[in-house]
């Protein structure tokens, strides 16, 4: 007993427990700043990788309305609309139109309307002829007619009558030779062949989603997930263009996810 209480006991006793602890403070320490270390390095992979795709539906976009500009300066296009009576003048605009779809990889129809939505000729399904573009999609018509019918995508995706898929409407004003507003092209978007091709077929340990303004799903890795709405704290989205969500619960998901954000710039 004596000998416990004795300084030559006590000493190393205390020695070793100092560097014990030291150690373990040291190493929690390096473990707490490896894993802020690979969660920051995680998180702007993220980032780059968001970054990415966000300018790859830009570039997408942009395409297609540079083609349905080219589409718009058809004179048999314009004409059709003009002479809408004249059978001739419409089978030449709806073999023009065909033609632009036969090298529009992600175009499902491409179609004119009179100046107030009614369609009068589709290059693919004639039962759209007659259909409102304003009743049917009376977002994109207001908010197109405007800004004074310039090209505009809709805020919303819709099922295609043709395909059965998710399609998005691109629609603008035709100008005769003096420059006013006659009538409306659009082209209407395959997103399914889209997702399928960009981001459908991704082995991920995670998901690519591409969501409008409103929280729907447009576009996803998982296509189950397209058309679903995402939770609520994606509301951020509205109020900042990017940036990262360290931390959020998803409906039927096991544990936490994280998430890197940024908006799309040609459409909300």
């Amino acid at each position: 007993m004596k000998k416990m209480h004795s300084l030559s006991f006590k000493v190393p006793i205390i020695i070793s427990s100092i560097i014990f602890i030291t150690i373990t403070i040291l190493a929690i320490i390096s473990i707490i700043s490896s894993s802020k270390g690979i969660r920051k390095a995680t998180l702007e992979g993220f980032t780059a990788t968001v970054s990415g795709y966000s300018s790859m539906i830009d570039m997408i976009l942009h395409e297609q309305l540079l083609a349905i500009a080219t589409y718009s300066q058809s004179a048999a296009v314009v004409n059709a609309v003009i002479n809408t009576n004249d059978i001739n003048i419409k089978n030449e605009a709806i073999k023009r139109l065909k033609d632009f779809g036969s090298v529009n990889t992600y175009a499902i129809n491409i179609g004119l309307a009179d100046i107030n939505g009614r369609i009068i000729l589709d290059d693919v399904n004639s039962n759209l002829e007659g259909v409102s573009i304003a009743d049917v999609h009376p977002d994109l018509f207001n908010k197109m007619k405007a800004d004074n019918y310039k090209f505009t995508f809709d805020n919303s995706t819709s099922v295609s009558s043709t395909t059965g898929g998710q399609a998005l409407l691109l629609c603008g004003g035709l100008k005769n030779s003096l420059g006013n507003v006659i009538g409306l092209i659009y082209i209407n978007l395959n997103l399914s062949s889209v997702n399928e091709d960009f981001i459908g077929n991704l082995n991920l340990n995670g998901r690519i989603t591409v969501a409008n303004n409103d929280g729907n799903v447009i576009l996803s890795s998982d296509s189950e997930r397209i058309g679903d709405t995402l939770p609520d704290v994606y509301s951020v989205i509205k109020t900042s263009s990017q940036g990262i969500i360290e931390s959020y619960y998803y409906e039927g998901d096991n544990g936490k996810r994280s998430a890197a954000y940024k908006n799309v710039s040609i459409m909300p």
